[in-house]
């Protein structure tokens, strides 16, 4: 029943539904509405990972053996499937915050959000409104958007070294 409900909304794309959203609350789309409407359409994607993670878990030689010595379940939960999936699982939350940053602020650049919230995507409407490029105040739109890349670039080496070091946690 779940993956169905997954496949159905993974179908469904977010941007247009938050583009209705925000012209049927008048282009001010709050924060918190932007947030529950990711999280609606973008809770499938993890999901069907973590159902594949715990489909996999479920047939490894370790989770048997452990098993069949009398192990309890919170015992393998805890000593060996936990570690298995804790870099996997704080990479995956962070790919996650990186496309409700990517979505708020490209509904605030093309003015469908609050723009008396302040927000990266709101800096840079506010400066495209006030034709900042033409005027040549580059900083009032480079700012923001150097802000994005390197947020994004420091989030994703975040994702990746704790990928790596649960890679590593499993190997050796």
């Amino acid at each position: 029943m779940l993956s169905f409900f997954m496949d159905a909304l993974l179908c469904i794309p977010s941007l247009p539904i938050l583009i209705l959203l925000a012209a049927l609350f008048g282009g001010q789309l709050s924060l918190p509405i932007v947030g529950v409407a990711l999280v609606l359409f973008n809770w499938p994607y993890p999901g069907r990972q973590v159902r594949a993670v715990a489909l996999t878990m479920r047939e490894r030689e370790f989770i048997n053996v452990a098993w069949f010595s009398g192990e309890s379940r919170l015992k393998i939960l805890g000593r060996h499937i936990f570690p298995y999936i804790a870099g996997w699982s704080a990479a995956n939350f962070i790919n996650t915050v990186l496309v409700g940053i990517a979505t708020e602020t490209s509904l605030a650049v093309i003015g469908l959000s609050s723009a008396q919230q302040a927000t990266i995507g709101t800096m840079i409407y506010w400066a495209l409104k006030y034709q900042a490029l033409l005027a040549q105040r580059y900083l009032w739109v480079g700012a923001p958007v150097l802000a994005i890349v390197l947020m994004f670039i420091s989030l994703f080496l975040i994702s990746s070294g704790l990928a790596i070091r649960s890679a590593a946690r499993r190997i050796g």
